[in-house]
């Protein structure tokens, strides 16, 4: 499944660039280089968005407004949550019984 993340989506409305790629890995690397390029952001590292930190000061006190929110965004939008977030361990389908 080939996933889809507009610059429209990172709030940059007067762009219509999209990065396609098979999994998030793939997008954000495009995206970032995109907006590198592209809006002259000084984005992080790919690795530190897929990392999924969202603190006060995410990626260090040298990323600026745009770009934090730029990262939040693309963060929510691929559905990047922290690594040390629990998954839940309950059942998709039926009932654990116990053995």
């Amino acid at each position: 499944m080939t996933i889809e993340l507009r610059c429209k989506d990172l709030g940059i409305a007067d762009c219509d660039w999209t990065a396609r790629g098979e999994t998030p890995a793939g997008v954000v690397e495009q995206a970032v280089a995109h907006l590198e390029d592209d809006h002259g952001l000084a984005m992080p590292a790919p690795e530190a968005i897929l990392e999924g930190e969202l603190t006060e000061q995410p990626f260090g006190s040298d990323l600026d407004k745009a770009a934090r929110t730029v990262v939040v965004r693309m963060q929510e939008a691929l559905d990047i949550v922290p690594l040390d977030t629990p998954t839940d361990a309950s059942p998709a389908i039926g009932k654990l019984t116990p053995r």
